[in-house]
């Protein structure tokens, strides 16, 4: 019922936060439009795979005699990857027009930061989806490369922007610095549970 009523809870989210984000577009600065876009586009993205991931989690589980229990049908882990393959790149992009990188520096970062995203999520995969622990580690390095320079470079870009602002905007920034780093670090940590759970 948990997992359940978390999904109802969680597409309803997305489907109101994708309504307001179309509705607030021109209200928004002309500069941050883009991103807000793109917001738009990350939360529709999102709100269709966590509905195939709800279909999936559907047909694996059924209830009976008080209690779910699996059924022939497996979950499928594809759906999560589909979304952030092309989520987590958005998102980076996104963050870095609202953080005001200059066009020519933006664009260098792009070629590197969002071939890193999509690295990091198709080496993550394989060790999802593998039944051996040692796959599952060895992948789990692997995603970590271009994890750990796509942090380390957006966290650079973050007080770089910080540097430039003062007050409570530069507060923010320091804030968002902080939980960029501690929301991404759900990422290694879920990923393992299999490994050192049994």
């Amino acid at each position: 019922d948990l997992v359940y009523n978390s999904f109802s809870l969680t597409i309803a989210a997305m489907g109101a936060a994708l309504l307001f984000f179309i509705l607030m577009r021109n209200q928004v600065a002309r500069s941050h439009q883009t991103a807000v876009n793109i917001t738009s586009v990350v939360v529709l993205i999102a709100l269709y795979h966590y509905l195939r991931i709800f279909n999936s989690w559907s047909d694996a589980f059924t209830f009976v005699d008080g209690s779910y229990i699996q059924k022939g049908a497996p979950f499928n882990e594809g759906y999560r990857y589909a979304d952030w393959l092309i989520t987590v790149p958005l998102l980076v992009i996104e963050l870095l027009i609202v953080l005001g990188v200059t066009a020519d520096r933006r664009k260098k970062l792009m070629t590197t930061l969002v071939p890193a995203t999509v690295l990091m999520i198709g080496l993550g995969y394989p060790g999802e989806t593998a039944s051996s622990d040692g796959t599952k580690w060895t992948f789990w390095i692997l995603s970590m490369l271009p994890f750990i320079y796509i942090l380390f470079t957006l966290s650079g870009e973050l007080k770089a922007a910080g540097s430039r602002e003062k007050g409570a905007v530069a507060s923010s920034i320091k804030n968002a610095t902080a939980i960029l780093l501690l929301t991404w670090l759900v990422y290694p940590i879920g990923y393992l549970f299999p490994v050192i759970f049994e």
